[in-house]
């Protein structure tokens, strides 16, 4: 089995095309997309980038502060999956 399937490149590459245009990248699991309330509602890639679109990158607590609204989406329900994010940043003035 390959490491990476034609789509996992795709991407990627797009990923990396991004990263010129934006100061940020959040990859993460269907766990916090699928993440459900108490209605059935899922939490969504719209709620997802929305939130990149108001977030400071450059936040240490950004990972954290989406995992908090996710579960206050689920309004106290148990978490139906299992949540991993990487969060990549661009700091300003940063090289090599």
């Amino acid at each position: 089995m390959p490491l990476f399937s034609t789509i996992d490149l795709v991407a990627l590459a797009w990923f990396i095309g991004a990263w010129a245009i934006y100061s940020a990248i959040l990859v993460l699991t269907d766990g916090f997309t699928e993440a459900a309330d108490p209605a059935g509602q899922l939490f969504g890639e719209d709620r997802i980038a929305t939130f990149m679109q108001q977030a400071d990158p450059g936040d240490p607590g950004l990972l954290s502060t989406l995992v908090r609204q996710v579960r206050d989406f689920e309004g106290g329900m148990p978490p139906s999956d299992d949540m991993a994010a990487i969060l990549l940043s661009l700091r300003e003035g940063a090289t090599g």
